[in-house]
């Protein structure tokens, strides 16, 4: 949940917006970018 682990950081993935709670998601999201937009399109 953001907020949780600190202060939410904002990346640009591939154009879209998106915010990470930490910096073990960012490198998460780094490593699968199309896994992590396709569940924020799921919403």
């Amino acid at each position: 949940m953001l907020g949780t682990m600190g202060a939410p950081q904002e990346m640009d993935v591939k154009g879209q917006q998106v915010w990470i709670c930490c910096d073990d998601c960012k490198d998460q999201l780094l490593e699968n970018p199309d896994e992590f937009l396709a569940k924020l399109k799921k919403g």
